[in-house]
């Protein structure tokens, strides 16, 4: 579920970057919560750490970034979020 705070913001676009370790968990429940986030006009953007589980991410509704070191980290951050206001 999203945080209210998240919601609730005035701004017309809102832009949630999520940084996982590249284990995408269980596929279903993260279509889910990639269309609860929709539902709220949320846009989401993944940065994975590992490029191990990148194919989980191809499929997914959701643009995601790659970072395969921690050297690249903010690169990918700001890159996924630059996709979105681009």
């Amino acid at each position: 579920m999203l945080p209210n705070e998240l919601v609730d913001r005035p701004e017309a676009r809102k832009v949630l970057a999520v940084v996982l370790d590249g284990d995408p968990g269980v596929k279903d429940e993260l279509e889910v919560a990639l269309s609860e986030a929709a539902r709220f006009d949320v846009e989401v953007r993944f940065i994975l750490i590992g490029d191990e589980n990148e194919s989980h991410f191809r499929d997914l509704s959701a643009a995601y970034g790659v970072a395969r070191n921690s050297r690249e980290l903010a690169k990918s951050v700001f890159g996924a979020l630059e996709a979105a206001i681009s």
